[in-house]
C-alpha cells in the first residue's frame, strides 16, 4: 500500500482510486468485466482533472467516477433480470460494460500517438490497452451506438434489427437524461424546456416497454417531468409589428 504525506497526515493512495468506487457499488472480485470498466472510467476521469497533488487528483477522480456510474449501474442491477426474463443469450457482461462506460466506451483502446521512430519506420500504429476483453468491448460499443440511435429516432421497441440489450440501455439512458434535466431544471429557460418536451421527450414512448419494471419506472419519471414542464407559464408572445401602408402623394411641378 503506497502512502504519502499530505498536510501533516499519512494518506493511503488506495483509499481514493477505482477500488473505492468498486467498494461503493459492491462489485465482487469475480465481476472482472465490471472491474475493468470502472478502472477505465476512473482513469479517464483522472486524466481530465488537474489537481495539485496525486492524492487530491485520485480523490476527485473517485468522486466523479462514482457519481457518473452509481445511478446507471443501480438501474442495471435493479431491472435487467426483469427486462430479459423471456430472453436467452443476453450478453450481460457487455451490457454492464456499456452501462458503466456510457459515452466513454468510444474512447476505449484508443490509438497511441506514434513515436518519430515508428513514423519513420512505418511500423503499425499501436493502441492503448485498457484491459477490455475484445469481444466484450465490441458488443458494448454496438449496444451504445444502437441505443443512441433508438433514442434519437424513437425506434419502436420490437424493431428486429436492434439488439435487445440496446433497448434496455436506451431505457437507462432516458432515465439518466430525465434526471439530468431535473437536476438542472432552473438553469433552463422555459423556451428550452418546451423544446425538450416537444422534441426529445416525445420520442421516449416509442421505445419504452411498459410491460417491464424499468419501462414503468421510465413512464413514471417521464410523466413527472412532462407535468413539471407543462406547469410553466409560457413567455408572452410579442405582437407582430403592424405593416405600414405608405400613401404616395403626387409631387407638384
Amino acid at each position: 500500500m503506497s502512502t504519502l504525506e499530505e498536510k501533516g497526515k499519512i494518506v493511503s493512495l488506495s483509499s481514493f482510486n477505482a477500488h473505492s468506487v468498486m467498494g461503493e457499488l459492491n462489485i465482487a472480485p469475480e465481476m472482472k468485466h465490471e472491474m475493468v470498466a470502472i478502472r477505465f472510467v476512473h482513469s479517464v476521469m483522472k486524466s481530465e482533472l488537474r489537481a495539485q497533488s496525486r492524492v487530491t487528483q485520485n480523490h476527485a477522480a473517485s468522486e466523479v467516477t462514482s457519481e457518473k456510474i452509481s445511478f446507471r449501474y443501480e438501474l442495471f442491477r435493479s431491472f435487467a433480470d426483469d427486462f430479459f426474463a423471456m430472453d436467452h443469450g443476453i450478453k450481460m457482461d457487455a451490457l454492464s460494460t456499456a452501462v458503466i462506460c456510457d459515452e466513454l466506451i468510444e474512447h476505449a483502446n484508443e490509438p497511441l500517438q506514434p513515436t518519430p521512430e515508428e513514423e519513420e519506420s512505418g511500423a503499425p500504429h499501436r493502441s492503448r490497452n485498457d484491459g477490455f476483453d475484445a469481444d466484450i468491448l465490441h458488443s458494448a460499443c454496438i449496444f451504445f451506438e444502437e441505443a443512441l440511435h433508438i433514442e434519437q429516432m424513437g425506434i419502436l421497441d420490437d424493431a428486429p434489427a436492434f439488439e435487445r440489450e440496446s433497448f434496455f440501455l436506451a431505457h437507462v439512458n432516458a432515465i439518466g437524461n430525465l434526471r439530468d434535466i431535473e437536476e438542472s431544471f432552473d438553469e433552463y429557460s422555459p423556451e428550452d424546456l418546451f423544446s425538450i418536451r416537444d422534441k426529445d421527450l416525445s420520442l421516449i414512448p416509442r421505445f419504452m416497454n411498459r410491460d417491464t419494471q424499468i419501462g414503468q419506472c421510465l413512464q413514471s419519471y417521464l410523466d413527472h417531468m412532462t407535468a413539471r414542464i407543462d406547469s410553466l407559464v409560457p413567455p408572452p408572445q410579442k405582437p407582430a409589428p403592424k405593416a405600414r401602408h405608405l400613401t404616395l402623394v403626387p409631387t407638384q411641378n
